[in-house]
């Protein structure tokens, strides 16, 4: 469930961010229809800087993964996992406050300190790997990833819904509100799975 948390608000992102920010870039009402008429949407420009964001966020998760893993091997998972969800958390929930989209491509690279993207960060890993027993853990990063592919499609068919029923905007809150969920659920339910050094 963790790596699921994890993937959902990403799996999201990636379905409604590429109209979103071409019709953003082209100074369009951010849940416009590519079929209003009113409206011409700038792919180009949305492409360069989604690009160099995410440039960025690979950059930063290059430089910090390695200082994550050592970090956590000396002060417990439990607080790097929280870091995880509250980095993800402030790059994707300021935009529920705004429709600047500078301020999501300025952020974004914050979002590289967890050392991760898409499906797990190098603390989930470690995680797993503590509380696994040797014979179990081959299956258990292949079933890890396996929820990271099932949500990525949930992901998908959720903000697919929330477009077509709402507003393309509305995706930032529900983003927002999973980060919330997974957050709690770290909390209540995570326990630490190495002491502290």
């Amino acid at each position: 469930l963790l790596v699921g948390l994890y993937t959902l608000p990403t799996s999201m992102l990636q379905v409604f961010l590429v109209p979103y920010g071409a019709a953003y870039f082209g100074d369009c009402d951010v849940n416009a229809d590519e079929s209003d008429d009113d409206c011409e949407f700038d792919y180009d420009e949305w492409v360069f800087w989604d690009s160099l964001s995410l440039t960025i966020m690979g950059a930063v998760s290059f430089l910090f993964s390695g200082f994550l893993g050592r970090a956590s091997d000396s002060y417990g998972r439990k607080p790097f996992l929280y870091l995880t969800f509250i980095v993800g958390l402030i790059n994707r929930g300021i935009m529920v406050f705004s429709d600047n989209l500078i301020i999501f491509l300025a952020l974004r690279g914050l979002y590289g300190i967890n050392g991760g993207r898409d499906a797990q960060t190098p603390v989930m890993n470690a995680y797993y790997a503590d509380i696994l027993p040797s014979h179990l853990k081959t299956l258990g990063f292949g079933l890890s990833y396996g929820m990271a592919g099932i949500m990525l499609f949930l992901g998908a068919a959720i903000a697919t819904t929330i477009s077509l029923l709402y507003r393309t905007s509305f995706n930032w809150a529900a983003i927002s509100m999973v980060y919330i969920l997974a957050l709690l659920y770290c909390l209540l339910f995570i326990k630490e799975s190495l002491l502290p050094q």
